[in-house]
């Protein structure tokens, strides 16, 4: 937004003015007691539209005059409200970066005075009784689930196991059934040789 100092009262354009001053007018190079002359000479149809036109002029100024007062007034309104609000957020983030220096400064600290403790102080404290605490029972569950783990690969052996010896049973039976079934039909075989070569 561009500050006041940059709004010139030149840059607005002539033609606004409804009652400019024409290059005819030779009152302009003249004294106020040759104006004054003018004006009384004049007949009272141009004394009036005279008065008429500076009274134009007078108040196209204080229109000017009242506009630039109130853009100036806006810009330096909001100017200031940008830079109070810049003010603010400068102190805000400096106000957080003390804290955060603290806050680092005081974790340094703590840092510090736990490598410098004894172990014996450090046995005697709250916190220290309680994790080994936690610590009793966590080992307990681990011995608890190794127990129970062993005791499943045992199981599992065990059943592997029996399983091994019933498969070979199976086999076995398998076998001897087999051996029986072929010894048969090798001996109806013969018998019905037998009957064969007696009979020639």
């Amino acid at each position: 937004m561009p500050g006041c100092r940059d709004f010139q009262l030149s840059q607005i354009d002539a033609s606004t003015d409804p009652y400019p001053i024409t290059n005819s007018d030779s009152r302009k190079s003249m004294n106020i007691d040759e104006q004054v002359g003018i004006f009384e000479k004049a007949d009272p149809k141009k004394q009036f539209t005279n008065c008429f036109n500076i009274a134009g002029r007078f108040f196209h100024i204080l229109y000017v005059g009242i506009t630039t007062y109130n853009y100036c007034k806006d810009t330096l309104t909001a100017e200031l409200r940008d830079q109070v609000e810049l003010e603010e957020t400068r102190e805000f983030a400096n106000n957080r970066l003390q804290e955060y220096d603290e806050l680092h400064q005081q974790r340094r600290d703590a840092l510090k005075e736990i490598r410098q403790l004894r172990e014996s102080v450090i046995v005697e404290t709250t916190e220290y009784k309680c994790l080994q605490s936690q610590l009793s029972v966590l080992y307990n569950e681990s011995m608890q689930l190794k127990t129970q783990l062993d005791d499943t690969r045992q199981q599992l052996q065990s059943s592997k196991n029996c399983h091994l010896r019933y498969m070979e049973m199976m086999e076995s039976e398998e076998l001897k059934y087999g051996t029986k079934k072929i010894t048969r039909r090798v001996y109806a075989i013969g018998r019905c040789v037998s009957t064969i070569l007696q009979g020639t």
